[in-house]
């Protein structure tokens, strides 16, 4: 539910998080939404707390201005923390939370040192980044319209192993429901067995009845139980069955219906599935998780 109580508790707890640019864009969201004058009276106070607060986070933000030199510094990119910045904050101050960084820059041709910088609150810094010049031999930089380069395209490695591509989550959920399918078919084989032991001893019991004297109350008692015992175990076997028979063949169909894609590099942040968890009902199987 959207409500800008919501959105100040999210700005001041990533002012708490030093997190100072992504909380001031918060408290933005806060102060430029137009409240009706029919809204909440706690919507209004978050309004008002937002519009006092914005200020002391925009005074603890630091700014960095990024000046390149050197050999197709035109078409540099600044990369900040491992990340590359737009072309447009290049040469301007750019908002930054304060703390530790490392800034550098590059072309398709060469790169800069990387620079450490550590920013107090509401600092202001320049820095400069000299480009060395490229290796003898580099090729120069072409861009027909100036604009800057994106990162070099990967070249094939054709003598290299292909890149392994991972059991997909719709396989682990197959084989998920093909080992429930195992374990419920196994179980009702037990709880049939169990049913025909039962069985055997009420007929067993039974022979009473062929005898002058016929049944007891006793031995009646006790044929009456083993029925019951056996009609609770063939209960068992069928529900089981049944089970497990769905489990297996919804594990059947997902392993026949998982298509696989394209190999990918692996990442150390990709996972095929997540949360995976197979529910067995009454004659019925549910896969659920991400996939």
């Amino acid at each position: 539910m959207h409500a800008p109580p919501h959105l100040l508790y999210i700005a001041r707890s990533l002012e708490k998080l030093g997190r100072l640019v992504e909380a001031r864009e918060a408290y933005l969201k806060i102060i430029n939404e137009q409240l009706p004058a029919s809204a909440p009276s706690a919507f209004k106070t978050a309004h008002a707390q937002a519009d006092g607060e914005l200020t002391t986070v925009e005074n603890r933000i630091a700014y960095v201005t990024v000046m390149v030199q050197g050999p197709d510094a035109k078409q540099a990119v600044v990369t900040m923390d491992h990340t590359d910045l737009p072309p447009a904050e290049a040469d301007i101050p750019i908002p930054i939370d304060p703390g530790n960084h490392v800034v550098s820059a590059h072309t398709t041709r060469t790169k800069s040192n990387e620079l450490s910088l550590s920013l107090r609150d509401g600092a202001k810094q320049t820095i400069t980044l000299v480009l060395p010049e490229p290796p003898a031999g580099a090729a120069p930089v072409t861009t027909p319209d100036g604009a800057t380069p994106g990162p070099a395209p990967k070249t094939p490695d054709h003598g290299a192993s292909p890149p392994k591509s991972g059991t997909s989550g719709q396989s682990i959920a197959g084989y998920v429901g093909l080992g429930l399918g195992a374990v419920g078919i196994g179980v009702g084989s037990f709880f049939l067995v169990s049913s025909i032991n039962s069985s055997n001893q009420a007929n067993s019991e039974f022979a009473c009845d062929s005898t002058t004297a016929g049944c007891s109350k006793q031995q009646q008692d006790q044929i009456t139980a083993h029925d019951n015992d056996a009609d609770k175990a063939r209960v068992l076997s069928i529900v089981s069955y049944s089970v497990g028979g769905a489990a297996a063949i919804t594990g059947l169909v997902l392993l026949l219906t998982d298509h696989p894609s394209a190999p990918q590099e692996e990442s150390p942040t990709h996972e095929p599935f997540s949360n995976v968890r197979v529910l067995p009902g009454l004659g019925s199987v549910s896969v659920s998780g991400n996939f």
